[in-house]
């Protein structure tokens, strides 16, 4: 937040959190974007309650069907139901979203939490170490 906002948070006796809200509430797109979201995550995490066919049903009757009533997107090549596996990828990506921030921040704050408690030599190792990394974004070293 800026020393701007901040002045205004102290003077007007709220939080900075509570005038981070007020400012997001007033973009309209922001909300909607919130919306999205929340509802997508909804989504993910209700899919047995809300899709009516298994997530690898086959049924080779029904295979490349076009959107109808009873398969809103369609069907693929097996006969499955495109919309339901649609719905239970979303869960597969929400996993893979919050696994891998939270391993990103787990690192994160430990390299910072060790680099500020040390300092000097310990932090300046940190940095090129951290260096190294950021000049190759999308060098994967894990596959």
């Amino acid at each position: 937040m800026s020393r701007t906002a901040n002045k205004a948070a102290n003077e007007s006796g709220l939080s900075p959190l509570r005038v981070a809200w007020i400012r997001f509430k007033k973009h309209k797109l922001s909300l909607f974007a919130a919306g999205v979201i929340l509802f997508l995550i909804l989504l993910a995490l209700t899919a047995p309650l809300i899709t009516p066919y298994e997530r690898d049903a086959v049924d080779p009757s029904q295979r490349f069907s076009k959107p109808s009533a009873k398969h809103w997107l369609g069907t693929d090549d097996m006969g499955r139901d495109v919309l339901t596996r649609l719905i239970y990828g979303a869960q597969a990506s929400l996993a893979v979203g919050l696994v891998s921030t939270g391993i990103s921040i787990l690192i994160g704050v430990t390299l910072g939490a060790i680099s500020g408690y040390f300092g000097g030599v310990v932090d300046n190792l940190i940095m090129r170490l951290v260096d190294i990394f950021m000049c190759f974004p999308f060098f994967s070293w894990l596959s």
